[in-house]
């Protein structure tokens, strides 16, 4: 009997892995390599945070690790991802980032918040949405900051290969206006 109640906890236990996290066994590797020490690991953790609301789950995009920061630094470091990519949060404004953009394509963020289909705006949009999710805006940011709405934002990100080159321009032109205004202080 004792049996049939942890093989019930497990498969509950899976159950909940499965709805919350995209790629369980990647996520308890992360606790153990032995898959019954990474369950009661992830339990415990799990239980003294508090367990998770689904909005903690799918407040950001494309998360996979939930947890503080000290955690999720572990998390990162096992992996061998960084966060942000040795970009500050925030180092530069949604102003800024919009403004490199508008030199990059010769666009006013006008012509970024208006309505249309021309694919020069959309591809700014696009950038900006990249670069801003690089700095550690949410998507929601960046929806109202290009008065968009945030579905649109989650689907520009969706599209980062086609503008690796382009998301390295604008850093470059964010970097250099930095430095001269540095320079001229």
């Amino acid at each position: 009997m004792s049996t049939l109640n942890h093989t019930g906890f497990r498969a509950q236990l899976f159950t909940e892995l499965d709805q919350r996290i995209a790629d369980k066994d990647q996520v308890l590797r992360m606790f153990s390599e032995d898959k019954g020490r990474a369950m009661r690991l992830y339990r415990a953790y799990m239980r003294e945070r508090g367990g998770a609301q689904r909005e903690d789950i799918y407040a950001t995009i494309d998360q996979r690790v939930l947890g503080d920061e000290r955690f999720v630094e572990k998390v990162m470091g096992k992996t061998g991802r960084r966060g942000l990519r040795g970009k500050r949060r925030h180092e530069y404004t949604l102003a800024e980032i919009g403004g490199a953009v508008e030199e990059l394509y010769g666009i006013t963020l006008r012509q970024l918040r208006e309505e249309g289909r021309d694919e020069r705006i959309q591809s700014g949009r696009r950038l900006i949405s990249l670069v801003a999710k690089e700095y550690g805006y949410k998507g929601q940011e960046t929806a109202e900051y290009l008065w968009r709405d945030p579905a649109s934002v989650t689907r520009y990100l969706k599209e980062r290969k086609s503008f690796e080159t382009d998301i390295e321009k604008v850093h470059e032109i964010l970097s250099n206006k930095r430095r001269k205004l540095n320079n001229q202080v």
